[in-house]
């Protein structure tokens, strides 16, 4: 009767009806017997073919049936009860009615797990006699589980945000619940026919919500995010491990469950790659939080769970692949992509995950390979952003880049020598293709390491900023490289840093350099040693190093072109080398840094005596060009060839022995040192000097004397021959290789018996007798004829210099003794 009043087309009769059955429900529910199909098959049709106040009535039938007649409800009737359910929750004309049904679906998927054995047991009776194939009890009641997952699956994809997303928390918290119940088998076969294709489906409206700019972009993202997550944690918290255990999912699953007879390896295999898909995914979202939380929720998820070695390898890969597609894509933000890797790299860290030994050298060398194509995209959109703009967000994403690098070199030390000195090697190459040098053609003979390798093959020409990537190099070489890799490592970074030193191009700013040479100064201040002392470098190997970083610096530091050639490259643009540097007064600032480097650093750790005489020639040639060159008005120039000066002047007056340690501990032959900077270091302050009186008798400079800079300099090289010191063994070797050529024609012309030999032996008969100031201001003597002008000079500092120095040979060598 109810069935023929609900078929005709009234509202109101058909409110009637749906009364008349909710108040025969809750008065005699129990007898109702044989209508129950009927009964349910009405409350189904109500959702889709009726208005507001009717779907009402069937919500309260349907919610009665579930407070009080589940166990009344024949177990053939249970199916269609959940698809009534089901079909209550996808109407959208009452919100409220659909979100109280997917409660009615999780109370019945309670009632199934309650009464498992019963409605086992009782389906078992009805399948007796029927054809063969017939679902027996057991997978009879596993299927109203399903049931039960289809329809909150379903209304997971519901237009209305509010009720996907109670939808999709009902959906994980079922599945979550039904693995202790109905075993893993069944689960993973929902997660790959029926949930997974809901997360793909859903990760489909996102993308086309996103292209019509639809407003509720946002809710299907978070939708995505929220199945995501949780399939995610079921997959790696339960059924992962439980596989991996050793339950067998053959002996659960029969091919007519749908596991189409497949082993553990096989439907894990499956399972995962299927997983991996559904996460690479999200880079398909073009969602910088979705991406962000997505990876650190897996990522946090994959520290505390026995995953197989299998699994990370492929997990990395598509890590990989997904950081790629983003950043080429060009759509998700640097910060964003650094979050997702510094996920990743945290992940690895973690003490679980490498008792694992599942960090692979190629995952390693794939998140640099992702650092590659951050730093290269977002150095470009700097570049096209503008310095202002680009500066807003710089400090921040240097930090976390630097952060993220740093995490990542100490996982290097994981795996073995050779493999941890590639990834250093590669991560070298990633910072060097930032700072622009020459092209392959063009690129000088000492700028070629023997450990090609380690360098890129071309840097990036549209790298105008080193800056971050200097910046970077420093933190990670000088504070994170241990004392092996700085020393194998030394020779590509400095002579790639002094290539780019000399290939600045004219139109360059000072502050974009600056940091090059600072980092050449730095490098070799804390990995020179290290190279020195490397035990694995052979000594030919580590003289080959030392000499082409002594080329590299001499073509820096002296110009070897004519002013013509360097005013074309000028002009033209093109690469100036350092052959116009003096047309640049800002890069006397490096010169001098460099020649500090090279006196104070490199000398006292130079451990052969042909690198030694390299050096000291390389300072002599810097005070040689500014000898000869007019820089009268050169401030920079001037203070550069004091500080050769003075390195020269330090490694003269080091008494040490033959091969002595230094005070690194490395054997250094400090003597011969000792000779060569003492010859060099004389005979230059006699230069400076000499051109100082020259310039004083020129025509123009009468009265005046030349430019104060000439003055400054000459007082302070008297300054350091005053003040000079010598050991007997060096003052023997000077008055071989030195001689005051004046002064020998004028004492021989009064005394012909004093040639330089006789001096020298008689001061070396003083030292003998008791008196060592003889030759610790023995070289006074062989420069009696400059400071004989010097007395009359124009600078007062100078006259008062040589007559102090002067009396000083008079009373410690007693100079008339020599004239």
């Amino acid at each position: 009767a109810y069935e023929n009043l609900f078929s005709c087309p009234y509202g109101d009769t058909k409110s009637y009806v749906l009364d008349g059955m909710h108040q025969l429900l809750q008065e005699c529910g129990k007898h109702i017997g044989g209508a129950w199909p009927s009964l349910l098959a009405q409350l189904k049709s109500v959702p889709l073919e009726s208005e507001g106040p009717q779907i009402n009535l069937a919500h309260a039938c349907l919610k009665t049936i579930s407070d009080t007649l589940m166990d009344n409800v024949p177990v053939d009737c249970l199916q269609l009860y959940l698809t009534a359910l089901g079909a209550l929750g996808q109407q959208d004309t009452e919100t409220e009615a659909s979100m109280d049904a997917m409660g009615l679906l999780v109370a019945a998927s309670k009632f199934l797990r309650a009464r498992r054995a019963r409605v086992a047991e009782a389906m078992s009776e009805l399948s007796k006699g029927q054809s063969q194939g017939r679902d027996t009890g057991e997978a009879a009641t596993r299927q109203l589980w399903v049931t039960v997952v289809v329809e909150l699956q379903t209304l997971g994809l519901d237009r209305r945000n509010k009720v996907r997303d109670v939808a999709v928390q009902h959906l994980l918290e079922v599945l979550e619940q039904a693995v202790e119940e109905y075993g893993e088998a069944m689960v993973v076969l929902l997660l790959l026919q029926q949930v997974m294709p809901g997360v793909e489906e859903v990760a489909k409206r996102a993308r086309e919500a996103a292209q019509q700019g639809a407003l509720n972009t946002a809710q299907w993202l978070a939708t995505w995010a929220q199945m995501m997550g949780g399939v995610a944690a079921l997959l790696l918290k339960t059924l992962v491990p439980a596989l991996v255990s050793g339950k067998t999912v053959q002996e659960e699953l029969e091919p007519e469950d749908g596991g189409d007879g497949e082993g553990e390896r096989e439907l894990m295999t499956r399972l995962w790659q299927r997983f991996l898909e559904l996460y690479a995914a999200v880079s398909t979202l073009q969602d910088d939080r979705s991406l962000s939380e997505t990876v650190a929720k897996v990522s946090g998820l994959m520290i505390e769970c026995p995953i197989p070695v299998s699994c990370w390898s492929s997990f990395w890969d598509a890590n990989e692949k997904m950081i790629a597609t983003c950043t080429a894509d060009g759509v998700v933000a640097s910060k964003t992509l650094l979050e997702v890797l510094g996920s990743l790299v945290t992940m690895q860290a973690s003490p679980r995950v490498r008792e694992q030994g599942v960090v692979s050298q190629e995952a390693v060398a794939g998140q640099l390979r992702a650092l590659a194509q951050v730093m290269t995209r977002q150095r470009r959109r700097s570049d096209r952003s503008g310095h202002q703009a680009a500066e807003e967000n710089q400090q921040e994403l240097h930090s976390m880049l630097a952060t993220v690098l740093r995490a990542l070199v100490k996982s290097f030390a994981l795996f073995a020598p050779d493999a941890e000195l590639l990834l250093w090697q590669e991560t070298l190459a990633l910072l060097l293709s930032h700072i622009p040098v020459p092209a392959a053609p063009q690129r000088p003979a000492w700028a070629v390491p023997a450990c090609a390798r380690a360098l890129p093959a071309v840097a990036d020409p549209q790298a105008k900023a080193p800056q971050l990537a200097v910046w970077l190099l420093l933190q990670l070489y000088c504070e994170e490289a241990n004392e092996r890799i700085r020393g194998l490592l030394f020779e590509p970074l400095v002579l790639w840093l002094l290539e780019a030193m000399c290939a600045r191009t004219a139109g360059q700013p000072k502050h974009v350099w600056q940091c090059v040479a600072e980092a050449l100064d730095r490098v070799i201040e804390h990995a020179l040693l290290p190279m020195v002392s490397h035990a694995d470098l052979a000594p030919a190997d580590k003289a080959a190093v030392w000499k082409r970083m002594l080329e590299g610096m001499k073509a820096f530091l002296v110009p070897v072109v004519s002013e013509e050639l360097a005013t074309v490259a000028v002009v033209r643009g093109e690469y100036l080398g350092c052959v116009a540097r003096w047309k640049a007064p800002e890069w006397e600032d490096f010169d001098v840094a460099l020649a500090r480097t090279v006196s104070l650093v490199m000398l006292p750790l130079a451990t052969d005596k042909e690198i030694q005489s390299q050096a000291v020639l390389l300072l002599d040639g810097v005070i040689g060009d500014g000898c000869q060159g007019n820089y009268d008005d050169d401030v920079g120039r001037a203070v550069l060839t004091g500080t050769c000066l003075d390195g020269l002047m330090a490694a003269a007056a080091n008494w040490g022995q033959s091969g002595s340690k230094s005070e690194h501990g490395v054997d250094v032959p400090q003597l011969f040192l000792a000779k060569s900077a003492a010859t060099v270091a004389i005979e230059r302050c006699r230069d400076v000097v000499e051109k100082y009186l020259e310039g004083e008798e020129a025509p123009e400079n009468r009265g005046r004397g030349p430019a104060a800079t000439r003055a400054e300099l000459a007082v302070s090289a008297l300054s350091m021959l005053e003040t000079l010191t010598l050991s007997p063994e060096v003052f023997a070797y000077l008055c071989e290789k030195l001689s005051d050529g004046d002064t020998s024609k004028a004492l021989n012309s009064v005394r012909p018996k004093n040639t330089l030999k006789d001096r020298r032996e008689r001061i070396a008969a003083m030292v003998a007798n008791g008196n060592p100031k003889a030759a610790k201001r023995g070289h006074m003597v062989l420069l009696f004829s400059t400071l004989c002008r010097c007395i009359t000079s124009h600078e007062e500092e100078l006259r008062q210099g040589a007559r102090r120095m002067l009396q000083y040979a008079a009373s410690d060598i007693g100079i008339a003794e020599f004239v």
